[in-house]
């Protein structure tokens, strides 16, 4: 799959990924060896300010999907893991 350039935003909404559920929280595990300059970092707007995340390989994040948050621009490819904490065990239901 092509990377691409445009960032990637939320809008304060928690994602409803399973069975219409709550997500509460957002974690990544970065899994590329990143250079300055690859773009992709991750910035998470809080009220107290801005953070921005380096995508280092090895580097887990986690926080609440309603924090307001952004990939910047990627300029190389990279690879990371991704994934939700919802307020409903899925079990094996979707085999």
């Amino acid at each position: 799959m092509p990377f691409t350039n445009k960032a990637v935003t939320t809008e304060n909404i928690a994602i409803d990924l399973l069975n219409n559920s709550i997500v509460f929280f957002t974690i990544i595990l970065y899994l590329t060896d990143w250079q300055k300059g690859d773009g992709g970092e991750l910035m998470i707007y809080t009220d107290q300010g801005e953070v921005k995340v380096e995508p280092h390989q090895g580097s887990f994040v986690i926080f609440t999907s309603e924090t307001e948050h952004e990939v910047l621009p990627v300029f190389a490819r990279r690879y990371s893991i991704t994934g939700w904490i919802t307020d409903v065990p899925i079990g094996l239901t979707f085999l």
